[in-house]
């Protein structure tokens, strides 16, 4: 990414997380809540991105403040809530913030630092404002909160603060006149703001695992009950022949097995889609994509023209689990559950075997699999896809066999 284009989108963060505002609640309860977590979350939209380019900007984020990419070219800045106490139906209080951002301006050929501005001590005061330290240049909130609205979770005690950032008069004429520049105006979106106020305790996760790809192979026999082989070393063990393939239903061709060319190519990708957090609606989900070549009736070799079943075996870590029907959702760990996915086949103009394909979302299969921001990590066990029997139909199940099994192929 180009030095110009992430100093916009830095410098857009810094104009909302330092100031923040709307209209002050009313009155407080008697009772505050402790703050003891999370995030509050910026979704920056391109078109600020495009208009503080031409500032020769860039802004540091100080840590542990971070920025994610991950739905380019949208970006999204976080900032760990540290504490504060709160009126979770007024959200009258303070919330704390950890981690800041450096302002940095260039000259035209952004070779050398003409200026820089540091913002830290990021806060969230009466729910309606937004301040941070500006070594004294802005003296309060610059920037509305347009549109706010805050949620409350009664089995979790999460708060969800979110509203539109827009940027005042004030402000603007400030920043404008301090980096003698004319990007900032009143009334600029700066971004979504998603303040996540309490949310449960966390478990480690990966930045990032996705996609997964899986290739497949034809599955085989497990059982040996009287070996009469040893494999060659090192990998010395013992064995059965003749081989025999797990399926009673399908095979793929292979000229010294039975004729026919070789053209058996199978494969799983599964894609995380991650969320808009600037929308309401449940967009994350799990694209599942399933494609098998060269799949043959046994004996006839003809095209196989059925249902192949892909299973997903599961170990689920996330934020869903409960104790019992009036407990609140905390972490947790599943036993070994799954996804099952219909694959049809079809059969092919070419003497290349039956044709396998199938392109689904794991929210279709399973509605609500996938939620949005719950972080979920999904083990996957070995992935098996089965034949479906003598009808070729999966919805019976009365003889299906393994067909094929992830693995790789060694020529």
């Amino acid at each position: 990414m180009k030095k110009g284009i992430r100093g916009a989108l830095l410098l857009a963060i810094l104009g909302v997380t330092t100031v923040l505002m709307v209209s002050a609640p009313s009155s407080a309860s008697a009772t505050p809540v402790v703050v003891n977590g999370d995030r509050t979350e910026l979704v920056v939209p391109f078109t600020l991105l495009q208009a503080l380019n031409g500032a020769d900007m860039t802004i540091e984020i100080i840590s542990p403040g971070v920025i994610n990419f991950q739905n380019w070219p949208i970006p999204v800045a976080q900032f760990p809530i540290t504490g504060g106490l709160v009126d979770d139906g007024t959200l009258i209080g303070t919330v704390n913030h950890a981690g800041g951002q450096r302002f940095v301006q260039y000259d035209p050929p952004r070779e050398n630092v003409i200026k820089t501005l540091e913002v830290t001590n990021f806060r969230i005061v009466n729910g309606n404002m937004f301040f941070g330290d500006t070594m004294g240049l802005i003296p309060g909130p610059a920037a509305d909160l347009v549109n706010p609205t805050h949620t409350v979770d009664p089995q979790t005690g999460e708060i969800i603060l979110k509203a539109e950032a827009r940027m005042n008069s004030g402000a603007a004429l400030i920043l404008n006149t301090y980096f003698n520049t004319n990007v900032f105006q009143s009334g600029m979106l700066l971004g979504n703001l998603t303040s996540y106020i309490n949310s449960p305790p966390g478990y480690p996760r990966p930045k990032a695992a996705t996609p997964l790809s899986t290739p497949l192979v034809p599955a085989y026999q497990e059982a040996c009950f009287f070996p009469n082989r040893t494999h060659g070393g090192p990998l010395s063990y013992s064995g059965c022949s003749p081989t025999e393939q797990a399926s009673g239903f399908l095979t793929t061709g292979t000229p010294d097995a039975n004729g026919q060319p070789a053209q058996f190519v199978g494969n799983v990708k599964m894609v995380a889609v991650m969320g808009d957090p600037g929308t309401p609606a449940d967009d994350a989900d799990v694209n599942v994509t399933v494609n098998v070549t060269d799949v043959r009736n046994k004996g006839s070799l003809s095209d196989y023209e059925g249902q192949l079943l892909l299973r997903v075996p599961l170990r689920i870590t996330d934020m869903t689990n409960h104790n019992g029907p009036t407990e609140p959702p905390d972490k947790g760990t599943s036993t070994t559950t799954g996804l099952s996915f219909v694959v049809p086949c079809a059969a092919t103009p070419e003497d290349i075997g039956g044709a396998c394909n199938l392109t689904t979302t794991a929210d279709s299969v399973a509605p609500g699999a996938v939620q949005e921001g719950n972080r979920a990590i999904w083990q996957t066990d070995q992935l098996q896809v089965y034949d479906g029997g003598s009808d070729g139909s999966v919805a019976t199940a009365d003889d299906d066999t393994l067909f094929a099994t992830q693995g790789i192929f060694v020529p």
